[in-house]
């Protein structure tokens, strides 16, 4: 929480996305009371469709979510990658990192943070173009490294602007935190039409700057897209996908070791909203540090029966990205023995087991529940898992030739203890096939 003139502003806020359809007040208003965020906003992703909507959620009533301001204000109308830049004062940053229409990461770092999160975009996702926006004046040393990225506007800050503006102006009127009831209702950009959920909770992608040695394998299966199956398709481009989130646990249990002192990680639970980490004092520990650390490091902390709990919301994409995506439909059990193949030989010790098939009438596809167990594992060990599921297919698409995708894989839920850095529990995932 910062303030600017007369007026309070929020980062680092929980974010979900939904289908811009009827129920998404409803499902919105479902979460705020299961989370016990009471205020929240919603915005139109993508302007040109209105096809989604990011809804915000808060304990903080009549804030500003600033992130969403800076959105409507530079870049609203991108569909790519963007990152805003600004500078305050206090040599702190707003950071805010936009994918797919999609505030994906907002917060307040510190210099040292912002240079290893661009370091980290750098190294670990290169591939991705990203274009830049800076707001008024930053450190040389960012100013470097945004270097790096393409840099489309640089715009002068918006804060004199703000400190002479009344509390009802227009500017705040769509980012302003309301009551649940008010939050959403009203909103010109709401359509009325029929629903289905089709949320992705983001928050802040905490990228840790380290050197994981795994084997990334390549799983061979030559099979042709099939361009039939609708609901199929539709199914697989809303599922999460496991991969960003199995990095993310492990990035975040080394952040945790190397720069939490006084405080052990006891267990990890994920789901498709958020990530859980259970704290332990130790001798040592000061609950001050662990409250400064959190804020730090975008989560939110919670006591529950003496225990410390650190939430942060889920990092998802879905598991085929874009609207060009080659979706793979391909035998479950082809999926599964290759799953299964590559874990005996990468993880050994970890055991695939299938729960239960869950067949879709009239379609010919079904959803295979799998569960991972860990035992004796190591959190390198998550990496190695989301690289099977990442690069495990050769598909033959047409007269292009073959291309890697994905495995068709989905993120059910995830648990597991950790003792002495040894993992043990299990993974659910969901396999997605012919049958």
């Amino acid at each position: 929480m910062f303030t600017i003139g007369d007026h309070s502003f929020e980062v680092s806020l929980y974010r979900m996305r939904l289908e811009n359809r009827p129920k998404a007040h409803k499902i919105a208003r479902a979460k705020m009371k299961e989370t016990g965020f009471e205020f929240g906003n919603a915005i139109t992703s993508t302007p040109s469709t209105h096809s989604h909507i990011q809804v915000a959620l808060s304990k903080t009533e009549g804030a500003i979510d600033y992130a969403a301001l800076l959105y409507l204000e530079f870049a609203q109308h991108d569909t790519e990658k963007r990152l805003i830049v600004e500078q305050h004062e206090t040599h702190e940053f707003v950071f805010i990192r936009i994918v797919d229409g999609m505030i994906e990461d907002d917060g307040i770092y510190t210099t040292n943070s912002v240079q290893q999160q661009l370091e980290s975009l750098q190294n670990f996702r290169k591939e991705e173009s990203w274009q830049c926006t800076i707001i008024g004046d930053v450190d040389e040393k960012i100013e470097s490294l945004l270097a790096e990225f393409t840099i489309i506007e640089r715009a002068k800050s918006l804060r004199t602007k703000i400190k002479g503006l009344p509390e009802n102006d227009r500017l705040f009127s769509r980012v302003r935190l309301l009551p649940g009831k008010y939050a959403l209702k009203g909103r010109p950009n709401i359509r009325q039409t029929n629903t289905k959920l089709a949320y992705t909770a983001v928050s802040v992608f905490v990228l840790v700057l380290v050197a994981v040695i795994t084997y990334e394998p390549e799983q061979e299966s030559f099979i042709k897209v099939i361009d039939e199956y609708k609901e199929y398709k539709s199914t697989i481009k809303n599922t999460i996908s496991p991969v960003p989130r199995l990095k993310l646990a492990h990035n975040e249990q080394l952040l945790m070791l190397t720069s939490l002192p006084g405080w052990d990680l006891l267990e990890v639970s994920i789901n498709p909203t958020n990530t859980i980490y259970t704290m332990a004092e130790s001798t040592v520990g000061e609950i001050d540090t662990l409250y400064k650390w959190a804020y730090g490091n975008n989560f939110i902390v919670m006591q529950s029966d003496n225990k410390y709990q650190l939430i942060k919301n889920g990092m998802n994409r879905a598991v085929y990205q874009g609207e060009g995506a080659e979706i793979p439909l391909v035998n479950a059990d082809e999926v599964l023995n290759s799953f299964r193949d590559a874990v005996r030989l990468y993880v050994p010790r970890a055991t695939v087991t299938v729960q239960r098939d869950v067949p879709v009438k009239d379609e010919g596809w079904l959803k295979r529940e799998v569960v991972v167990q860990l035992s004796g594992h190591f959190k390198e060990d998550l990496v190695t898992i989301a690289n099977i599921i990442k690069g495990g297919l050769k598909i033959n698409v047409d007269e292009q030739g073959d291309k890697i995708v994905g495995l068709p894989i989905g993120l059910k839920q995830a648990h597991y203890t950790i003792d002495d850095q040894e993992l043990v529990g299990s993974l659910e995932l969901i396999i997605y096939g012919r049958n």
